[in-house]
């Protein structure tokens, strides 16, 4: 009954993928392209996997008689390429990224720790590569919650275990043993290194990006500083002629005739002050100098 009832998941599961052909033939797409969330491409590699570590357990756990094994990981092959679709259609990743911490880590692997050896396989090194995924793809201080409790789940189910071996279903040989553990650990240390890699080709395009915005702003400071070089230049010249014509101005009327021989029917006190007020109004008012508390007006000055 097991095997009629897997062979025909495994058909459906194949029926899945010829519906699935679409979304998975643009995988490529997020996964080699650079997204603008690095969780998406952690998602893609994650999900593609899954897929591939869940079809090799089908195969392993028919060679070793566990169908219940097999049976969850058609199922995870089907709600992996679930996520899949849903993503490619919706783009809501948040919601994959919750659906597969919940649905996957939580309650599919502690299942399939208890129908696959329990701590005497490979499944310890999945729960590591779980506990690693969800601190990657949760924000905050959500990531590191959720996989304290799946750090508290997986060490509990573990024990649970070792106390009470009558609920697991154990390999039959050492051998199959070994082969699991060394299963797992390849396929978690392939997974790992994929999802570094990825990272560290991130982090160095990001560093070329920065550092061609770097020369960028350098250029963009240097051609400021000559323009202001050149504006200052330019306009020192008519400031420096008009400071002059302003002086000489002054000087011509204060050598007025008109005006010396007004002052020569004034006392000199007299024409002391209106000579200096005449300079006052002639001379330009906004920029002054302050020596010995008058405000004394400079020739000199641009605003002349």
């Amino acid at each position: 009954p097991y095997g009629s009832f897997f062979y025909s998941t495994i058909r459906g599961c194949v029926f899945l993928l010829s519906v699935f052909t679409g979304p998975v033939q643009r995988l490529p797409q997020g996964l080699f392209s650079p997204p603008s969330d690095y969780r998406i491409r952690l998602f893609y590699i994650l999900a593609v996997g899954g897929i591939a570590i869940s079809l090799l357990t089908i195969a392993m756990s028919i060679v070793t008689n566990m169908w219940a094994t097999a049976l969850l990981a058609a199922v995870l092959v089907v709600f992996s390429l679930g996520l899949i679709v849903y993503t490619q259609r919706t783009g809501r990743f948040q919601t994959a990224y919750i659906l597969t911490v919940t649905v996957i880590f939580v309650l599919f692997l502690p299942m399939m720790f208890f129908t696959s050896g329990g701590h005497r396989s490979g499944m310890p090194s999945i729960f590591l590569l779980a506990v690693l995924f969800t601190v990657l793809m949760i924000k905050g201080r959500a990531a590191l919650f959720i996989s304290l409790l799946e750090i508290v789940e997986y060490s509990a189910i573990c024990i649970f275990a070792y106390y009470n071996p009558e609920y697991v279903t154990h390999y039959e040989t050492e051998r199959q043993i070994l082969t699991d553990t060394i299963f797992a650990f390849a396929c978690v240390s392939l997974v790992c290194g994929t999802v570094l890699y990825y990272h560290l080709k991130e982090y160095d395009r990001q560093r070329e990006l920065l550092h061609e915005q770097n020369e960028k702003l350098k250029r963009y400071d240097a051609s400021r500083l000559v323009f202001l070089t050149t504006v200052s230049h330019e306009v020192k010249n008519p400031l420096n002629a008009i400071n002059l014509h302003a002086r000489d101005t002054i000087e011509l009327m204060d050598e007025d005739p008109i005006r010396r021989r007004h002052d020569k029917g004034q006392p000199a006190g007299d024409r002391e002050d209106g000579r200096k007020n005449r300079q006052n109004t002639h001379r330009p008012q906004g920029h002054r100098r302050h020596r010995a508390g008058k405000a004394v007006a400079e020739p000199g000055s641009h605003e002349a």
